[in-house]
């Protein structure tokens, strides 16, 4: 059943959505290279990490594992010359997720929980909301959906403006599917699509369509 679920919403999906996917991932590479460009003019060192951490954003967008340990490595020796265990704690983070990428589990939940215990020290929400959301994403990935849903709700704490509310949101709907609990799907589904513009985010926006249309054929179904 949830295979047939799955199927038919991915056919949805790609009809209904792929334009905007795809124009959401032009946009993307548009902000990459604008940092790019950024990133070779004389800056702060604080400046450049920054600029670091959102060009990372742009290779976890599009799971390009290399890019991200290659950008990663830059925040870890910049974070070292600065001396500043949050920026190192940051850039273990993104470790992290090239690790998760190419399925080096252990090793990706080892970065993770090393930069958890860093920034835990200071009052860094975005950074622990991503990193507990990025742990969520191994145990969801492993079909450990209990789990996956703890550290999303931990998540949920410290949820900043931005895009990574649409992503914890759609993250637990994703989870509950897992455990077949479909009133908690439609519940952050419909959370996610509220605080979602579409032109700020089309693709936080079609994937809370892609939820809703889930318990949408769910409901039929059953």
């Amino acid at each position: 059943m949830r295979i047939n679920i799955y199927l038919n919403n991915f056919i949805l999906f790609v009809c209904l959505f792929g334009p905007i996917i795809i124009s959401s991932q032009s946009r993307n590479l548009e902000i990459r290279d604008s940092l790019l460009q950024q990133l070779k003019l004389k800056i702060k060192p604080e400046e450049q990490f920054e600029i670091l951490t959102e060009i990372c954003n742009t290779y976890v967008y599009t799971s390009q594992s290399d890019s991200i340990f290659y950008y990663s490595n830059q925040m870890k020796e910049l974070a070292q010359r600065l001396k500043c265990d949050s920026l190192y704690g940051t850039a273990l983070a993104y470790e992290g997720c090239a690790f998760s990428m190419t399925k080096e589990t252990d090793t990706a939940i080892s970065r993770y929980f090393e930069s958890l215990s860093i920034l835990e020290k200071g009052n860094y929400y975005y950074r622990k909301s991503f990193v507990l959301k990025q742990i969520a994403f191994v145990f969801r990935d492993l079909k450990d959906y209990t789990s996956s849903i703890a550290y999303l709700n931990k998540a949920k704490i410290y949820l900043p403006d931005g895009i990574l509310p649409n992503r914890v949101y759609t993250n637990l709907a994703d989870a509950y599917i897992g455990i077949m609990e479909i009133d908690s799907v439609l519940i952050y589904a419909q959370k996610a699509h509220r605080i979602t513009n579409k032109h700020e985010d089309s693709y936080g926006y079609c994937r809370s369509l892609y939820l809703l249309g889930i318990i949408y054929i769910q409901k039929k179904l059953s």
